[in-house]
C-alpha cells in the first residue's frame, strides 16, 4: 500500500498565461514540469483553465486517456472526430475516452469568460474504442454527487462510466462533516478545494489547495457552502 500523503497548496501549482488562456496545473503538464507532481496514482492532470471570450482550443488529438471536463462559468462548444457537437454548461460534466485516438476542439462561443476544470485519468488499458458521454448534475448541500465511476451508478447516483477503477465526485459542505471510505481496496483519495475553506483529515485547505492520501478513510469539514472535488483512484 502506498502510504504517501501529499499537500498541494494552490500557490505552488504550475501557471501559464497567454492572451486568450490562463491555466493553473496541479500536476506536470506542457511546459510545467515538477518531478514530485507527475500525478496522484491514475489521476494525471487537473487543469484549472480560464478562457477568454470567443477563443479556445483548436482541433487537436488525444490517445489512451480518460478526459473529463467540468465547466464552472460559461459554456464550452465541443466538436470531435466521433461526430459529437454541442454545448457543455454549468452543472454538466463531459467525458471522452480517447482510446485509440480522438480529435476535438473546445471553444468559448460567448463574450463571457469561460472557467473550467479539465481532468485526465489514465485508463486501465490502452487501445480502447473512443467514446463520448455527457450528463447534467445537481449539488445538494451536505451530500456528495458522484459524477464518474466504473459503472453506470454509484451510491444511487447516475454516473458517467470510466475505463478505470476511479471515482470522481463533487460536494458542497453542509453543517455536518463528510466521511468518506474508499469504494475499493487499494484506492487513494485526492481532495481539491474548489471554493471556500475546509479541512481534510485535519489538513487545512484554502481555495484550490489539494490534499491526497492512501488510507481508506477521509473526514472533511469546513465552512458552510464550501465546494470540493473528490477523487478515488488506483496506483499505476
Amino acid at each position: 500500500m502506498n502510504t504517501q500523503t501529499v499537500h498541494h497548496p494552490a500557490s505552488e501549482r504550475g501557471h501559464v498565461k497567454f492572451d486568450w488562456l490562463e491555466s493553473f496545473h496541479s500536476f506536470s503538464f506542457g511546459n510545467y514540469y515538477h518531478p514530485a507532481k507527475m500525478g496522484f496514482g491514475a489521476l494525471r492532470v487537473i487543469n484549472d483553465d480560464i478562457i477568454a471570450g470567443e477563443t479556445g482550443f483548436d482541433t487537436h488529438g488525444h490517445k489512451d486517456m480518460e478526459i473529463i471536463t467540468i465547466p464552472l462559468q460559461g459554456r464550452v462548444l465541443h466538436k470531435d472526430s466521433l461526430g459529437t457537437e454541442g454545448d457543455i454548461k454549468i452543472n454538466q460534466v463531459q467525458m471522452m475516452a480517447a482510446g485509440t485516438g480522438i480529435r476535438h476542439s473546445e471553444h468559448n462561443p460567448d463574450a463571457e469568460t469561460l472557467k473550467l476544470f479539465q481532468i485526465w485519468i489514465v485508463p486501465r488499458e490502452n487501445g480502447l474504442k473512443p467514446s463520448y458521454q455527457q450528463m447534467d448534475y445537481t449539488l445538494s448541500q451536505g451530500k456528495i454527487k458522484w459524477l464518474v465511476s466504473p459503472t453506470q451508478t454509484y451510491k444511487s447516483d447516475a454516473t458517467l462510466v470510466i475505463n478505470q477503477d476511479a471515482f470522481v465526485g463533487m460536494a458542497e459542505l453542509g453543517n455536518e462533516s463528510l466521511k468518506l471510505e474508499t469504494p475499493m481496496a487499494g484506492l487513494g483519495t485526492y481532495i481539491l478545494n474548489v471554493s471556500g475553506s475546509l479541512s481534510a483529515n485535519g489538513v487545512e485547505l484554502n481555495q484550490r489547495d489539494a490534499y491526497g492520501h492512501w488510507d481508506s478513510h477521509t473526514e472533511i469539514s469546513g465552512e458552510l457552502g464550501s465546494k470540493l472535488l473528490i477523487f478515488h483512484v488506483p496506483t499505476l
